[in-house]
């Protein structure tokens, strides 16, 4: 994967067994458990007892020196093989355990690393069948074998007949993408929010540890996506995606093209301010791969359709724009309602908790209206299009336009739901399924007959 245009070249018979911090690896445990008491017992007691401090690390010891015991009992035989394209891996010493796994059938390969493996020269390979959503084959080994062995998967894939397409991310698009996602946006908001309540309350020491709490969640936030997702490459391959994501060892992962069922595109307040996307790669699995962030390159239909190696032109749509427009408007509507109650219930309560109730309303007002403006401003892309390769839906999640692009064929079930009113004025919701996954893209407002008409044309 590190070296793609010698994937051709690559052994297709290879061996190997694990590296020794596979059997070593609940070590890792001892320190976390006496770091995790010693600061229960600093908080709750305000001191430090050493006898009880003493028993509390014994206990830890006894239980990370079993599942050391228990680690080296199943994993002293261990080895695995790759022959005529079916990988062999045998474990456990007594009760022993033989795992085979076609590479035809293999749903996508990752090889991770972190500090700790690099200092040893290590890394963790994974290895993800259509048939259970947990890793098939999990292992750390040298970080040579693990090159090769996925080297070997991805030549295995293909005649490497094309020539890979290498698409990098922009320079600054790791710290825009974290900084405008959801799990940043949201507790940055509320944090401001209670800020000026504590101000406007007379300086509230209460509404201000919350508002540092908030601030402190963001930061973390920010700080561990932009760990796991800094220095994105992407190399699209004859038979599919070599992803290298992450810092201090970060992720490679082999994607193959019959894997990969669909991409979603992801729009947040300001991403979608700025006409910028995230898309992600959704596997057989239900599992989701970043590939490109901060996409500002032209329509996201069109770059959905390339990563799916689709074409075609539009030829069915279902959609109700005034219906979807007249819905988040009255959500708008309702918010303010809802903020004035809570204002006039609020004014015989003083204190506390007039204060925290009255900015928790403003906050779900404010988020409630910042969603429905993005619904608004770009409703006019939400319902299901089918073109002759691809099925596309777009709808709203909370603070989130999503636009899920399936390829036809990958299609495993279609949910529509109505209530009363939904029924009388001959609407639905929809959402589309990809085969292997457990959720897909929604969309509200979908005239009912159209769906049906729709959904008879695939089953």
């Amino acid at each position: 994967m590190e070296n793609a245009n010698d994937n051709a070249h690559a052994p297709r018979e290879l061996s190997g067994s694990p590296h020794v911090l596979e059997i070593f690896n609940p070590l890792i445990f001892l320190p976390i458990c006496v770091a995790t008491v010693y600061m229960a017992f600093a908080l709750i007691d305000g001191g430090f007892d050493k006898l009880v401090f003493a028993a509390a690390g014994l206990g830890a010891l006894i239980l990370t020196g079993s599942a050391l015991a228990a680690s080296i009992w199943r994993r002293t035989v261990c080895n695995w093989r790759i022959e005529d394209d079916v990988l062999h891996f045998t474990q456990g010493l007594s009760r022993r355990r033989e795992l085979t796994l076609r590479m035809d059938r293999l749903l996508y390969a990752e090889m991770a690393g972190n500090p700790f493996c690099s200092l040893f020269g290590a890394a963790r390979v994974r290895l993800y069948s259509s048939a259970c959503r947990r890793a098939f084959f999990s292992v750390i080994m040298s970080k040579n074998q693990a090159v090769q062995l996925i080297n070997a998967i991805s030549a295995g894939r293909g005649d490497g007949g094309v020539r890979p397409k290498h698409m990098l991310s922009g320079k600054y698009s790791a710290l825009l993408d974290c900084a405008t996602s959801r799990g940043t946006l949201l507790p940055l908001g509320a944090a401001l929010i209670f800020c000026i309540f504590g101000v406007f309350y007379g300086y509230n020491p209460d509404m201000n540890i919350i508002a540092a709490a908030l601030w402190l969640f963001a930061f973390i936030n920010l700080i561990v996506r932009l760990a796991a997702e800094s220095n994105m490459s992407v190399c699209i391959l004859d038979n599919g995606f070599a992803i290298k994501i992450g810092i201090f060892g970060g992720k490679r992962i082999f994607v193959p093209h019959d894997s990969v069922v669909g991409v979603m595109e992801r729009r947040n307040p300001i991403a979608a301010l700025c006409g910028a996307a995230r898309f992600e790669l959704v596997c057989e699995g239900g599992k989701r791969i970043p590939c490109m962030r901060w996409y500002e390159g032209g329509s996201g239909e069109e770059a959905a359709k390339r990563l799916l190696n689709c074409s075609g032109v539009n030829c069915t749509r279902a959609a109700d724009k005034a219906a979807s427009r007249k819905l988040y408007i009255k959500l708008i509507i309702a918010a303010m309602f809802g903020l004035v109650w809570v204002w006039l219930a609020m004014l015989s309560v003083t204190g506390e908790m007039r204060a925290f109730c009255t900015a928790s309303a403003v906050i779900i007002f404010v988020f409630a209206t910042v969603h429905c403006i993005m619904a608004l401003s770009c409703g006019t892309e939400f319902g299901i299009t089918i073109s002759s390769g691809t099925l596309r839906i777009g709808g709203m999640r909370l603070l989130s336009v999503e636009y899920l692009t399936i390829r036809r064929g990958n299609l495993s079930s279609v949910k529509i739901k109505q209530g009363v009113f939904a029924q009388i004025s001959g609407r639905c919701s929809v959402e589309l399924i990809p085969r292997g996954s457990r959720s897909g893209g929604k969309s509200l407002c979908v005239p009912y007959d159209k769906m049906l008409a729709i959904t008879e044309r695939f089953y």
